[in-house]
């Protein structure tokens, strides 16, 4: 399916895409740095994983 985004569009979900790269590796090194006990860490590294995939499908499919 592709999607038809205007230009703002692209430039929001770009910069979420960013926000949540950034957010994905402070979750990676605090996991290097602090025992996590309540496995918090892992599963906001795993649902950081999981949306920058699919802001990168939503891209993709928008042929952006």
């Amino acid at each position: 399916m592709t999607y038809i985004l205007t230009l703002f569009e692209v430039m929001e979900i770009r910069e979420l895409l960013s926000l949540k790269i950034a957010s994905l590796k402070k979750s990676k090194l605090f996991l290097t740095t602090v025992h996590d006990s309540t496995g918090s860490l892992k599963a906001d590294i795993n649902l950081s994983i999981q949306e920058i995939t699919d802001l990168e499908n939503v891209l993709i499919n928008a042929a952006v």
